[in-house]
């Protein structure tokens, strides 16, 4: 992710100074909810509603951010 981070930085389509924090950040976005649900449930597993919710919510957060 991170060289496609730098890639789209090259072309001015995101702003972002280190690709490899911005990859980090992208992944968080995506994996907080569920990784921090499973850890206080115990269990991994999730509606797939839920998980697509999810992933369009930190998809949406991250180019605010870096666009």
């Amino acid at each position: 992710m991170a060289a496609t981070f730098a890639r789209l930085s090259d072309q001015r389509l995101l702003r972002v100074d280190d690709p490899l924090p911005a990859a980090h950040h992208f992944a968080g976005l995506l994996l907080w909810i569920p990784v921090d649900k499973a850890m206080c449930t115990g269990s991994p597993q999730h509606p797939e509603a839920d998980l697509d919710n999810w992933a369009a919510t930190g998809a949406r957060a991250f180019p605010a951010a870096y666009r």
